[in-house]
């Protein structure tokens, strides 16, 4: 079988770090000149290890989540056909660690459509793959009818680890609630509340509360997804207690954090009832609480 170019990224920006950093973009340009695609990728991750200004100082058009910086990875990687015995169908998301697809059961048992996520190549290091694991542990723990359970997981045939959960086949929560009247709009916000207040009593923070990880289906159910930058607070040394970071990059959606996510402080429950009392203004103004003419965290 041919080497997969993929590989290369990482080992690719292993050698761009041991540069001057003059030097560096340059280097990712032309690192890799049959594939553009990986040249750009590379140029992201390049950014992102750069150390950041001091924070208060900084702009949040730098904070994103490391998804954003990465989507061109992800969009440039072709699916595989089949993971484990889940055959994979069209991509319905994109994370910093992987891609989401829908895929169904195929070894024949039974019929089962997930959402089934998957490392990238070349991001298989050891910390992203910590980070999975994680999220893996933190979504095994949390049984509730509002919180998207884990169906399956194990190791791809190239040796990357994937992730099968409940598909949910929903619309964002602010979407739906739009067209609802008042009363309507608060029975969903109650059901993300009790979904919310049961992750915290497992002592998990979700830290990324935002419309697009709260959909809701056609029978008016409210889902929880996306628990990859989640925190345990507390927990033995079997359980996850820190996440991945990335130097020079803030790891939030910078309209629903909380002020500790902007300067670095604890991260505790409080850090998901601030979210929820943003989507709660939106829900029921339309607008967010604060209008983004600055991304300055000190503003903020």
């Amino acid at each position: 079988m041919a080497d997969d170019p993929w590989d290369r990224l990482q080992p690719l920006f292993e050698e761009a770090l041991s540069l001057p950093p003059e030097y560096r973009p340059a280097f990712a340009r032309d690192a890799c000149p049959d594939h553009p695609e990986i040249g750009e990728a590379l140029l992201a991750l390049l950014a992102g290890s750069e150390a950041p200004a001091p924070l208060l100082d900084r702009d949040l058009g730098d904070a994103v989540p490391l998804g954003e910086a990465l989507d061109g990875l992800t969009e440039a990687e072709a699916a595989p056909e089949r993971v484990g015995p889940w055959a994979i169908g069209e991509r319905i998301g994109a994370g910093g660690m992987g891609a989401v697809y829908r895929a169904h059961r195929a070894d024949g048992d039974f019929e089962q459509t997930v959402a089934l996520k998957l490392v990238k190549r070349g991001m298989d290091s050891e910390a992203v793959l910590r980070r999975f694991r994680d999220e893996r542990r933190i979504l095994a723990r949390l049984e509730h009818p509002g919180i998207a359970r884990v169906v399956d997981g194990g190791l791809a045939d190239d040796g990357r680890p994937f992730l099968a959960m409940e598909y949910v086949d929903g619309t964002p929560l602010t979407d739906v609630a739009a067209d609802l009247p008042l009363d309507a709009r608060l029975d969903l916000f109650r059901q993300v509340c009790d979904a919310v207040h049961y992750a915290h009593r497992q002592l998990v923070v979700h830290r990324d509360l935002k419309p697009s990880n709260i959909l809701v289906d056609s029978a008016g159910r409210v889902k929880l997804l996306d628990f990859g930058i989640a925190r345990v607070l507390q927990g033995d040394d079997d359980e996850p207690s820190t996440i991945l970071t990335v130097p020079g990059q803030l790891m939030l959606t910078p309209e629903y954090a909380a002020p500790e996510q902007l300067t670095g402080g604890a991260i505790t429950t409080a850090t998901d009832v601030y979210a929820l009392g943003v989507l709660l203004y939106e829900m029921l103004t339309g607008p967010r609480p604060y209008a983004f003419d600055t991304r300055s965290p000190s503003a903020l």
